[in-house]
């Protein structure tokens, strides 16, 4: 209370001052006008009354210009409001700019003294703050959204891949059962002294594993408007994962698949406390 008091009354001191302004400016231009209009009567020189006129009009327009939108004459054009209009349009953006540099450089600093230092890399929830926070100054900046999606790609590709590689798991991990369940039967042939055989299962086994290898490397690089259905064809890929382990898959990436979409779409997450329970490890 006592704070408004005193902008009001900083407010009130403020005005009274420029309305004593512009009442002595006012009355300046008026008696010098009138001082022109009698040098013009008594038939003085035409330099001399066209300074004098010039002068009480001009001080007559500065003291009434805060009163007008417009105002022509004399070849100029005053729009007072306008201006103080784009100042303050000014000034916000200003605003707006600071704060979005203070946030990147901070980002910038703690990225490069973190740089090289064990656990160094930024959490999930870190990312996601800082993302939203470029959003929003953006946003306030009338940078449109296609700009601002760009902006945020990396950071979606991060989120995405994440989310992929959950999914993945359990099919690698099935892919692993399988390999070792080969090289086991392999070494039982070898004691049974079939070398040819345990050999040849042994090779089939490195090859299945690079080949699951490159599949998961194929299904990164892909683009991402169709990581949902390449995902899906890759748990189905190997026949020889169990089952379960493809179906229990297959149910864990239908259960995200809006939340994927709503992502792919907005570049933004549709439920950020399920993500943070999930990756903010």
């Amino acid at each position: 209370m006592e704070s408004e008091s005193r902008d009001d009354s900083s407010s009130s001191s403020l005005f009274s001052v420029t309305r004593f302004v512009s009442f002595c400016l006012v009355l300046v231009g008026a008696l010098i006008l009138s001082r022109g209009v009698w040098t013009a009567y008594t038939a003085q020189p035409i330099t001399e009354v066209s300074a004098l006129l010039g002068a009480g009009l001009v001080l007559l327009l500065a003291g009434t210009i805060d009163r007008f939108e417009t105002l022509k004459g004399l070849g100029f054009e005053a729009k007072t409001r306008e201006i103080k209009r784009q100042l303050s349009e000014a000034g916000e953006l200003v605003d707006q700019l600071r704060e979005l540099s203070v946030m990147a450089f901070a980002n910038l600093i703690k990225q490069s003294a973190l740089a090289g230092r064990w656990d160094s890399a930024p959490t999930f929830g870190e990312e996601y703050k800082f993302a939203m926070q470029a959003r929003e100054k953006l946003g306030a900046l009338e940078v449109d959204n296609l700009t601002i999606k760009g902006c945020l790609k990396p950071w979606v590709d991060m989120v995405l891949w994440d989310w992929a590689s959950e999914a993945v798991n359990p099919w690698r991990q099935g892919m692993h059962q399988v390999v070792m369940a080969m090289d086991e039967q392999a070494r039982s042939f070898q004691a049974a002294g079939d070398t040819q055989a345990a050999e040849t299962l042994r090779q089939q086994a490195r090859d299945l594993g690079e080949s699951g290898r490159l599949r998961v490397e194929a299904l990164y690089r892909g683009p991402r408007a169709s990581l949902l259905p390449d995902l899906r064809n890759l748990l189905r890929s190997e026949p020889r994962v169990a089952d379960d382990i493809q179906r229990a898959a297959l149910d864990w990436i239908e259960s995200w698949q809006a939340e994927i979409e709503h992502l792919l779409k907005h570049s933004e997450l549709q439920t950020p406390e399920r993500w943070l329970q999930q990756f903010d490890k």
